[in-house]
C-alpha cells in the first residue's frame, strides 16, 4: 500500500466511525498501519471510546509496534513471551470459532482422514510438510495437507514436482471447517518467530482432538497434556506412533469455554478478567 493509499484508507476509516458512532470500545487487532496522528484523530471523534489493542502476531517479528502500544488504553497479546517482557501487555491467547466446533458435531461428506493441516506457505513448511507426508505413508495412514501461497510460486512449485499439496488460492473456511472435523489429528507448524499460541491449537482445545505441534509453547499451557499433544523438532520432524495409540483424555469443559471466541471478546473488552492460563510451575 502506497503512503496517499494508506492515507486515504486511514481517512475513510475516521469518516466511518464519525458516521457510526458513538462508540464505547474501539478494538484495534495489531494496527500496523496506524500511528500516533490517527489514534489522536480517532480520540477526538470517539471521546467516551475507550480504544483497546490486541496484538496477535509477537513484537519480535513487528518491534516497530511496541512503543505505539503506549497509545491505547488497555494492551492485550495473545504471547506469553511479551506479555513477560512488557508489564502492561496482558495475556489473552486467540480463540477457536464455534463454526469448528459445530463442524465437529456433524455429519460431514468430506472423507476421513488422519491428520490434517491447512497454512500458509512460509519458511520451512513446504519442507516439514513433506517429511511428515512421507512417513505418514509409510505408517499406512492418510492425510490432508494445503498450503497456500501466490500463483507465481505455486506454478513454481508445481514444475518443479514440489507442488502437490500448494495451492495459490486460501481454502474457504466452511471447508477448513469440515475438513478439520474429519481428521484424526491435526498438525501444526506455527512460524519459527512466534511464541504465542497458533489458532490450530486451540482448535484442537475445542475440537478434543490430539495435534502433533512443532511448538514448544504448548506445554506451557493449562490445557496442555502428553497424550493430547506431541511435540516434535520443527528442523527432523518425527511423529510417535506410541503418541497415535494413546488415549485421549477430556478436558474439563470450564477450561476448554475459556479458549472460546465468546470469552476471548468478554476479556478483551475487559467485562471479565483473563485467566492466567500458565500453568502453574
Amino acid at each position: 500500500m502506497s503512503a496517499g493509499e494508506q492515507s486515504r484508507y486511514l481517512s475513510q476509516l475516521l469518516e466511518r466511525s464519525s458516521q457510526r458512532g458513538p462508540f464505547d470500545y474501539i478494538l484495534i487487532i495489531k494496527g500496523e498501519l496506524l500511528d500516533a496522528a490517527f489514534i489522536g484523530a480517532l480520540r477526538a471523534a470517539q471521546p467516551n471510546a475507550r480504544i483497546i489493542s490486541y496484538q496477535w502476531d509477537s513484537m519480535e517479528r513487528y518491534p516497530e509496534l511496541v512503543e505505539r502500544q503506549a497509545l491505547f488504553d488497555r494492551v492485550l497479546t495473545f504471547d506469553h513471551a511479551d506479555n513477560a517482557r512488557y508489564p502492561n501487555f496482558v495475556l489473552r491467547p486467540t480463540f477457536f470459532r464455534p463454526e469448528i466446533v459445530d463442524a465437529t458435531q456433524a455429519a460431514t461428506a468430506v472423507p476421513p482422514v488422519d491428520f490434517c493441516f491447512v497454512g500458509w506457505l512460509h519458511h520451512d513448511r513446504l519442507q516439514q510438510v513433506e517429511i511428515l507426508r512421507r512417513q505418514i505413508r509409510e505408517l499406512g495412514l492418510s492425510s490432508f495437507f494445503y498450503l497456500f501461497t501466490g500463483l507465481r510460486t505455486a506454478l513454481e512449485l508445481k514444475l518443479a514436482g514440489r507442488g502437490e499439496d500448494v495451492f495459490w488460492r486460501p481454502l474457504p473456511f466452511s471447508r477448513y471447517a469440515e475438513q478439520i472435523a474429519a481428521c484424526r489429528i491435526i498438525i501444526d507448524l506455527p512460524h519459527p518467530q512466534q511464541t504465542g499460541l497458533t489458532m490450530r491449537a486451540l482448535e484442537a482445545v475445542g475440537t478434543g482432538k490430539k495435534m502433533v505441534t512443532t511448538s514448544r509453547d504448548v506445554a506451557l499451557y493449562d490445557f496442555y497434556s502428553p497424550e493430547q499433544f506431541s511435540i516434535i523438532d520443527a528442523q527432523n520432524p518425527r511423529i510417535d506412533p506410541t503418541f497415535l495409540a494413546a488415549s485421549l483424555p477430556a478436558l474439563p469443559p470450564e477450561l476448554v469455554d475459556g479458549y472460546s471466541l465468546r470469552s476471548w471478546a468478554l476479556d478483551i473488552l475487559g467485562i471479565t478478567a483473563p485467566r492466567p492460563f500458565l500453568r502453574k510451575r
